[in-house]
């Protein structure tokens, strides 16, 4: 009998990126017990047993674990794609689960606190500043020299852009100030960081003991970056030498150690600079989103990220055979953007699936509904997960899928 067989795991938020989890889930026979606040989640039909409350209410999710956990239903906590790492580790830790350690959960999840560490320890020196208040900033723009502009302002604990701008004056920062702060967690606190130029990337790992383990390396593409930062899509594997690979990965390694990641998902989102030079944007102690770790190193190199998350969650041995890649071949998410207004009409959906090297899609928007200006990553609706032998043959089902899909927005 599989040692997976009549355990159940405890998974934290129902968006799109889980729906991987509870097909690996199914496929072992792990029965699933998701926590979302929203009743009409993505990811709810997916689940074995669904648990209506606010992920962000961590008493009653705690005490509904308890008695879950009393009752033998559940051995793990977990989550992927989601920026929930630290409450995944709270309650793994007052659960006796086996989970990231809370400190290191809480550096990853708080972006003024992990920048504070990999500056203070010179993994990346990109000059920064925080305010509580209005006031404050004020107060801290005085100091300023111009050459800290251009610079973006951000909530210090949400993700996928929320409240994400790029100032090139202290008025605009000033303006920007309220939309960043209302994007937090019980927090009032922006974390503001001068504009780092170069090639970004998003780089997947899993530390196990302290020791860090490469799971793949994507380029992300981004809009112009006039005021906002919207993610267009991202190709696997990156065109970077194997050496700054190389150097990507010491990186990784150097701040997991600093922000005392020690066993658990690791994803960091970095800028290779013209010198090849590595800035970091932001680090997260969980798997990447974007369907990267989801979908696209799986297709791209052979591994399973999800599996060997999962099986630090359960308490079980790796499968060190689940990281080791076993081909190189090249895959996207693609998205197609349109202006903002309301859907009149969606065409050519079900025909992009079926065109060769689409491997999956999702559009989470649908006629009727209204499309939001792209000010964030997180207003994008459709998403397709591509693959093929060469980066020409990715681009071409790229066109395909452009040429195919019809949206309408009046």
């Amino acid at each position: 009998m599989s040692h997976y067989q009549n355990k159940g795991l405890l998974i934290i938020g129902g968006g799109i990126l889980q729906q991987a989890t509870f097909d690996l889930c199914k496929k072992l026979s792990i029965n699933t017990f998701l926590v979302d606040g929203d009743v009409n989640c993505y990811s709810k039909k997916y689940a074995d047993y669904f648990i209506h409350i606010d992920i962000r209410d961590i008493d009653l999710m705690l005490g509904k674990a308890k008695d879950l956990k009393q009752e033998n239903l559940i051995h793990g906590v977990f989550t992927q794609g989601t920026d929930v790492e630290h409450i995944v580790s709270y309650l793994a830790r007052e659960l006796n689960f086996h989970g990231m350690n809370y400190d290191a959960a809480m550096n990853c999840n708080n972006k003024l606190l992990c920048r504070k560490l990999i500056f203070d320890n010179k993994i990346d020196e990109t000059p920064y500043f925080f305010a509580s208040s209005k006031n404050e900033l004020k107060k801290i723009l005085k100091t300023l020299y111009d050459d800290f502009f251009p610079c973006f302002i951000k909530p210090v604990n949400n993700s996928a852009s929320r409240g994400v701008k790029r100032a090139i004056n202290s008025d605009e920062l000033i303006e920007f100030f309220d939309d960043a702060s209302k994007n937090n967690y019980n927090e009032n606190t922006v974390l503001v960081e001068k504009e780092i130029i170069g090639n970004e990337i998003s780089v997947d790992s899993v530390v196990i003991n302290g020791i860090l383990y490469p799971c793949g390396i994507s380029d992300r593409s981004f809009l112009n970056k006039h005021k906002y930062a919207v993610q267009t899509g991202s190709v696997t594997p990156s065109s970077l030498s194997p050496f700054i690979q190389t150097k990507v990965y010491e990186l990784m390694q150097d701040a997991a150690s600093v922000l005392k990641i020690d066993n658990g998902a690791f994803k960091g989102d970095l800028v290779v600079k013209e010198n090849n030079d590595i800035g970091v944007i932001e680090f997260a102690g969980r798997t990447s989103g974007g369907f990267d770790s989801q979908y696209r190193k799986p297709l791209s190199f052979g591994i399973d990220i999800i599996k060997t998350v999962l099986d630090l969650s359960l308490g079980f041995e790796v499968d060190f055979r689940d990281l080791i890649p076993k081909w190189s071949k090249w895959s996207s998410t693609f998205s197609v953007l349109t202006s903002s207004g309301k859907i009149l009409k969606i065409k050519g959906f079900d025909e992009c699936l079926q065109i060769k090297g689409v491997y999956k899609g999702f559009m989470t928007l649908d006629e009727g509904d209204t499309v939001n200006e792209m000010v964030d990553c997180a207003q994008r609706f459709n998403y397709f997960i591509c693959f093929g032998d060469s980066l020409n043959e990715l681009r071409e089902i790229e066109q395909k899928i452009s040429d195919t899909l019809n949206i309408e927005i009046i």
